[in-house]
């Protein structure tokens, strides 16, 4: 596939300028789509958690990941249980919502900020049945690197400063992790219940029992040394949200 100014052009223009994350997955697949005719389905992966213009906030090693496929938007929250870097850990995923068997063997591309912190990945498929994707395309992708970790650095900081707020929780967030030292179990049942959830729901949500969701909410108070979830926000939440509503 040789590739001209025009199509160059064609795909700059067609490039998403909007805060809205599904809006945005949706114009740049399309705009990639375009340019590139020998790929037939592109599943987009953004980590919302990665904060380039605070990046202490992100911790790679740490993060979860949200993968999103075309067309049904699903969503999975990867987070690594092992030693497996996040970039293998995704790639690991991939089978259990591509039926792989239908395609050529996916490309992955993976975009790390400067600061080490994982930003997201792209997949490219092409249907078995037609010509594999050409490498020419491949190498292209490779030579936009920098330019595509731009596209996500952008999008990035315009979500984070449309939802000041979404900044000033995952700074209190990391901030509460750190000084408490939670186990993965207790980080996940601290984000449903301040996502709104009732016991029953995160119960159900890890498939583990009531008494053991309430076992973990009494040790995530002990951590932090709070007796509510008031003196939780008060003590981690409400000093962090001035900063980021100036």
């Amino acid at each position: 596939m040789r590739m001209h100014n025009e199509h160059i052009i064609a795909f700059l223009n067609r490039l998403p300028i909007t805060g809205d994350r599904a809006k945005w997955m949706d114009e740049l697949r399309a705009a990639l789509l375009e340019l590139f005719p020998d790929v037939d389905k592109i599943a987009i992966n953004i980590n919302v958690y990665c904060d380039p213009v605070r990046p202490h906030i992100s911790k790679q090693e740490e993060i979860s990941v949200r993968f999103s496929t075309s067309g049904d938007k699903q969503g999975l929250a990867i987070e690594p249980l092992s030693k497996m870097s996040i970039t293998e850990e995704f790639e690991a995923e991939t089978g259990k919502f591509v039926q792989l068997e239908k395609f050529h063997p996916p490309r992955y591309f993976h975009y790390i900020f400067n600061d080490g912190q994982y930003m997201g990945s792209m997949i490219f498929f092409r249907e078995i049945g037609k010509p594999a994707t050409s490498e020419e395309t491949f190498r292209t992708m490779e030579e936009m690197t920098e330019f595509i970790k731009y596209i996500y650095a952008s999008f990035l900081a315009m979500q984070n400063a449309a939802k000041p707020f979404g900044a000033a929780f995952l700074d209190a967030q990391c901030r509460m992790e750190e000084e408490a030292g939670f186990s993965l179990t207790e980080r996940k049942v601290m984000t449903l219940k301040l996502a709104g959830k009732s016991y029953k729901d995160i119960a159900e949500h890890l498939d583990i029992s009531l008494n053991t969701v309430r076992s973990h909410i009494k040790s995530i108070h002990r951590k932090t040394h709070t007796r509510s979830y008031t003196e939780l926000f008060a003590k981690y939440f409400t000093p962090v949200a001035g900063d980021h509503i100036q």
